[in-house]
Protein backbone atom coordinates (compact mmCIF):
# COMPACT_ATOMS: atom_id res chain seq x y z
CA UNK A 1 0.00 0.00 0.00
CA UNK A 2 1.33 3.44 -0.91
CA UNK A 3 2.24 5.95 1.74
CA UNK A 4 -0.93 7.98 2.40
CA UNK A 5 -0.84 11.76 2.15
CA UNK A 6 -2.76 13.40 4.97
CA UNK A 7 -3.61 17.10 4.86
CA UNK A 8 -3.60 18.95 8.17
CA UNK A 9 -5.49 22.25 8.22
CA UNK A 10 -4.73 23.89 11.54
CA UNK A 11 -2.94 26.59 13.48
CA UNK A 12 0.77 26.68 14.28
CA UNK A 13 1.94 26.14 17.87
CA UNK A 14 5.26 27.80 18.80
CA UNK A 15 5.74 25.17 21.50
CA UNK A 16 5.16 22.39 18.93
CA UNK A 17 2.94 20.51 21.35
CA UNK A 18 -0.35 20.86 19.49
CA UNK A 19 -1.76 22.12 16.20
CA UNK A 20 0.09 21.58 12.95
CA UNK A 21 3.24 20.40 14.68
CA UNK A 22 1.43 17.67 16.64
CA UNK A 23 -0.39 16.60 13.49
CA UNK A 24 2.88 16.33 11.56
CA UNK A 25 4.54 14.22 14.24
CA UNK A 26 1.55 11.91 14.60
CA UNK A 27 1.03 11.33 10.88
CA UNK A 28 4.72 10.72 10.24
CA UNK A 29 5.01 8.40 13.25
CA UNK A 30 2.22 6.29 11.76
CA UNK A 31 3.93 6.09 8.37
CA UNK A 32 1.95 8.73 6.49
CA UNK A 33 3.16 11.88 4.80
CA UNK A 34 1.68 15.13 6.10
CA UNK A 35 1.05 18.26 4.05
CA UNK A 36 -0.27 21.40 5.70
CA UNK A 37 -2.46 24.46 5.39
CA UNK A 38 -1.80 27.03 8.11
CA UNK A 39 -4.85 28.91 9.37
CA UNK A 40 -3.30 30.89 12.23
CA UNK A 41 -0.05 31.63 13.99
CA UNK A 42 -0.06 31.51 17.77
CA UNK A 43 2.32 32.72 20.44
CA UNK A 44 2.34 30.18 23.25
CA UNK A 45 4.56 28.51 25.83
CA UNK A 46 4.15 26.31 28.90
CA UNK A 47 2.15 29.08 30.59
CA UNK A 48 -0.48 29.13 27.86
CA UNK A 49 -1.45 30.98 24.71
CA UNK A 50 -0.53 34.65 24.69
CA UNK A 51 -1.73 35.62 21.19
CA UNK A 52 -3.56 34.26 18.15
CA UNK A 53 -3.02 35.73 14.69
CA UNK A 54 -5.49 34.39 12.09
CA UNK A 55 -4.13 34.43 8.55
CA UNK A 56 -6.07 36.29 5.84
CA UNK A 57 -8.66 33.98 4.34
CA UNK A 58 -7.31 34.45 0.81
CA UNK A 59 -3.90 33.18 1.95
CA UNK A 60 -5.52 30.11 3.48
CA UNK A 61 -7.49 29.53 0.28
CA UNK A 62 -4.33 29.87 -1.80
CA UNK A 63 -2.52 27.23 0.28
CA UNK A 64 -5.41 24.80 0.01
CA UNK A 65 -6.05 25.34 -3.69
CA UNK A 66 -2.35 24.85 -4.43
CA UNK A 67 -2.32 21.46 -2.73
CA UNK A 68 -5.65 20.25 -4.10
CA UNK A 69 -4.64 21.11 -7.66
CA UNK A 70 -1.43 19.10 -7.53
CA UNK A 71 -1.49 16.53 -4.71
CA UNK A 72 -3.59 13.40 -4.27
CA UNK A 73 -4.90 13.84 -0.72
CA UNK A 74 -5.96 10.62 1.00
CA UNK A 75 -7.53 12.15 4.12
CA UNK A 76 -7.93 15.54 5.76
CA UNK A 77 -7.68 16.53 9.41
CA UNK A 78 -9.06 19.97 10.35
CA UNK A 79 -8.17 21.69 13.61
CA UNK A 80 -8.04 25.38 14.52
CA UNK A 81 -9.87 27.55 12.00
CA UNK A 82 -9.50 30.97 13.66
CA UNK A 83 -12.17 32.98 11.79
CA UNK A 84 -15.51 32.80 10.01
CA UNK A 85 -13.93 33.92 6.73
CA UNK A 86 -11.46 31.03 6.87
CA UNK A 87 -14.31 28.60 7.50
CA UNK A 88 -16.19 30.00 4.51
CA UNK A 89 -13.32 29.62 2.05
CA UNK A 90 -12.53 26.13 3.33
CA UNK A 91 -16.11 24.96 3.01
CA UNK A 92 -16.15 26.17 -0.60
CA UNK A 93 -12.88 24.44 -1.49
CA UNK A 94 -13.74 21.17 0.25
CA UNK A 95 -17.11 20.71 -1.44
CA UNK A 96 -17.19 17.52 -3.46
CA UNK A 97 -13.90 16.04 -2.26
CA UNK A 98 -13.92 12.26 -2.09
CA UNK A 99 -11.70 11.54 0.90
CA UNK A 100 -12.31 11.20 4.65
CA UNK A 101 -12.46 14.49 6.56
CA UNK A 102 -11.89 14.50 10.32
CA UNK A 103 -12.90 17.75 11.99
CA UNK A 104 -11.62 18.45 15.50
CA UNK A 105 -13.65 21.55 16.52
CA UNK A 106 -10.91 23.42 18.35
CA UNK A 107 -12.62 26.30 20.14
CA UNK A 108 -10.48 26.97 23.21
CA UNK A 109 -6.88 26.06 24.07
CA UNK A 110 -6.09 23.83 27.05
CA UNK A 111 -5.02 26.98 28.92
CA UNK A 112 -8.37 28.70 28.25
CA UNK A 113 -7.49 31.00 25.34
CA UNK A 114 -10.21 31.31 22.67
CA UNK A 115 -8.98 29.91 19.35
CA UNK A 116 -12.13 30.64 17.36
CA UNK A 117 -14.27 33.73 17.84
CA UNK A 118 -17.77 33.11 19.17
CA UNK A 119 -19.21 34.91 16.16
CA UNK A 120 -17.70 32.19 13.94
CA UNK A 121 -19.35 29.28 15.78
CA UNK A 122 -22.55 29.43 13.73
CA UNK A 123 -20.54 29.49 10.49
CA UNK A 124 -18.63 26.42 11.63
CA UNK A 125 -21.85 24.61 12.50
CA UNK A 126 -23.73 25.47 9.31
CA UNK A 127 -21.00 25.35 6.68
CA UNK A 128 -18.27 22.96 7.77
CA UNK A 129 -19.61 20.40 10.25
CA UNK A 130 -21.84 18.72 7.62
CA UNK A 131 -18.86 18.29 5.26
CA UNK A 132 -16.88 16.23 7.77
CA UNK A 133 -16.91 12.45 7.75
CA UNK A 134 -16.65 12.65 11.53
CA UNK A 135 -16.22 15.37 14.17
CA UNK A 136 -14.26 14.80 17.39
CA UNK A 137 -15.43 17.22 20.11
CA UNK A 138 -14.71 16.92 23.81
CA UNK A 139 -17.54 17.55 26.26
CA UNK A 140 -16.94 21.33 26.61
CA UNK A 141 -16.93 21.60 22.81
CA UNK A 142 -20.12 19.54 22.59
CA UNK A 143 -21.84 21.93 24.98
CA UNK A 144 -20.54 25.04 23.23
CA UNK A 145 -21.66 23.85 19.81
CA UNK A 146 -25.06 22.63 20.97
CA UNK A 147 -25.78 25.18 23.70
CA UNK A 148 -26.25 22.38 26.23
CA UNK A 149 -24.87 21.25 29.58
CA UNK A 150 -24.09 17.58 29.09
CA UNK A 151 -21.74 15.89 31.58
CA UNK A 152 -20.45 13.22 29.23
CA UNK A 153 -22.45 10.40 30.83
CA UNK A 154 -23.15 7.25 28.87
CA UNK A 155 -26.91 7.75 29.04
CA UNK A 156 -26.55 11.20 27.44
CA UNK A 157 -24.78 10.04 24.30
CA UNK A 158 -27.89 9.19 22.29
CA UNK A 159 -29.25 12.69 22.93
CA UNK A 160 -25.91 14.24 21.92
CA UNK A 161 -25.96 12.22 18.72
CA UNK A 162 -29.51 13.23 17.82
CA UNK A 163 -28.69 16.91 18.39
CA UNK A 164 -25.66 16.77 16.08
CA UNK A 165 -27.39 14.69 13.41
CA UNK A 166 -30.16 17.31 13.30
CA UNK A 167 -27.44 19.78 12.27
CA UNK A 168 -26.36 17.56 9.36
CA UNK A 169 -23.36 16.01 11.11
CA UNK A 170 -22.49 12.57 9.70
CA UNK A 171 -20.74 11.00 12.70
CA UNK A 172 -19.40 12.09 16.10
CA UNK A 173 -16.62 10.83 18.33
CA UNK A 174 -17.22 12.33 21.78
CA UNK A 175 -13.89 12.35 23.58
CA UNK A 176 -13.99 11.40 27.25
CA UNK A 177 -10.94 13.21 28.57
CA UNK A 178 -13.07 15.62 30.61
CA UNK A 179 -15.30 12.94 32.13
CA UNK A 180 -15.03 11.69 35.71
CA UNK A 181 -14.94 8.00 34.74
CA UNK A 182 -12.12 5.77 35.94
CA UNK A 183 -11.64 4.72 32.33
CA UNK A 184 -11.02 7.11 29.43
CA UNK A 185 -14.15 6.37 27.41
CA UNK A 186 -14.81 7.83 23.97
CA UNK A 187 -18.19 7.32 22.29
CA UNK A 188 -18.74 6.87 18.58
CA UNK A 189 -22.17 8.14 17.56
CA UNK A 190 -23.65 7.11 14.21
CA UNK A 191 -27.18 7.71 12.89
CA UNK A 192 -29.68 4.96 13.71
CA UNK A 193 -27.16 3.08 15.82
CA UNK A 194 -26.60 2.72 19.54
CA UNK A 195 -23.60 4.65 20.90
CA UNK A 196 -20.39 2.61 20.80
CA UNK A 197 -17.97 2.95 23.71
CA UNK A 198 -14.19 2.71 23.29
CA UNK A 199 -12.34 2.47 26.60
CA UNK A 200 -8.74 2.64 27.71
CA UNK A 201 -7.17 2.98 31.16
CA UNK A 202 -6.91 6.56 32.33
CA UNK A 203 -3.31 7.62 32.97
CA UNK A 204 -3.30 9.34 36.35
CA UNK A 205 -1.89 12.85 36.85
CA UNK A 206 -0.95 13.30 33.20
CA UNK A 207 -1.81 16.69 31.71
CA UNK A 208 -0.48 16.66 28.17
CA UNK A 209 -1.38 19.22 25.53
CA UNK A 210 -2.22 18.14 22.03
CA UNK A 211 -3.97 14.85 22.79
CA UNK A 212 -6.98 15.86 20.69
CA UNK A 213 -4.72 16.79 17.78
CA UNK A 214 -2.93 13.46 17.94
CA UNK A 215 -6.16 11.45 18.18
CA UNK A 216 -7.85 13.19 15.26
CA UNK A 217 -4.71 13.00 13.11
CA UNK A 218 -4.38 9.29 13.84
CA UNK A 219 -8.04 8.84 13.01
CA UNK A 220 -7.53 10.57 9.65
CA UNK A 221 -4.54 8.31 8.95
CA UNK A 222 -6.44 5.11 9.69
CA UNK A 223 -9.44 6.25 7.65
CA UNK A 224 -7.09 6.88 4.72
CA UNK A 225 -6.33 3.16 4.82
CA UNK A 226 -9.94 2.32 4.00
CA UNK A 227 -10.90 1.29 7.53
CA UNK A 228 -14.45 1.67 8.81
CA UNK A 229 -15.13 4.41 11.33
CA UNK A 230 -15.38 1.81 14.07
CA UNK A 231 -12.03 0.22 13.23
CA UNK A 232 -10.30 3.57 12.71
CA UNK A 233 -11.50 4.85 16.10
CA UNK A 234 -10.30 1.66 17.78
CA UNK A 235 -6.86 1.95 16.16
CA UNK A 236 -6.47 5.68 16.81
CA UNK A 237 -7.42 5.34 20.46
CA UNK A 238 -5.03 2.41 20.92
CA UNK A 239 -2.23 4.40 19.28
CA UNK A 240 -2.80 7.38 21.57
CA UNK A 241 -2.93 5.29 24.75
CA UNK A 242 0.21 3.34 23.89
CA UNK A 243 2.05 6.53 23.11
CA UNK A 244 1.01 8.27 26.32
CA UNK A 245 1.78 5.21 28.42
CA UNK A 246 5.28 4.78 27.00
CA UNK A 247 6.33 8.36 26.29
CA UNK A 248 8.96 10.42 28.05
CA UNK A 249 7.73 13.97 28.30
CA UNK A 250 9.81 17.12 28.04
CA UNK A 251 10.04 19.16 31.24
CA UNK A 252 13.41 20.81 30.69
CA UNK A 253 13.28 24.49 31.73
CA UNK A 254 9.55 24.16 32.28
CA UNK A 255 8.04 26.36 35.03
CA UNK A 256 7.46 24.32 38.16
CA UNK A 257 3.83 25.41 38.45
CA UNK A 258 2.90 24.35 34.91
CA UNK A 259 1.15 20.96 34.50
CA UNK A 260 1.32 21.04 30.70
CA UNK A 261 3.78 18.59 29.18
CA UNK A 262 4.96 17.83 25.67
CA UNK A 263 6.75 14.89 24.11
CA UNK A 264 9.82 15.92 22.11
CA UNK A 265 9.46 13.07 19.65
CA UNK A 266 5.69 13.00 19.26
CA UNK A 267 3.24 15.26 21.04
CA UNK A 268 0.16 13.40 22.18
Amino acid sequence: MKQPIILSIAGSDTLAGAGLQADLKTIHALGGYAVTVTTAITAQNFAGVQAVYPLPSDQVAAQLDSLLSNVQIDAIKIGQLASAKIIQVLSQSLQGLHCPIVLDPVLVSSSGQALLSESAHSTLIKQLLPLASIITPNIPEVNTLLGTDFKGLANQMADIGRAFFALGVQAVLVKGGHSLDDQAVDYLLLPNQAPQAFSSPRIANLHVKGTGCALSSALAFYLSQGNSLEKAVEQAKAFLFQHLAQAHFAQLNQPVDSPRLINPSLSG
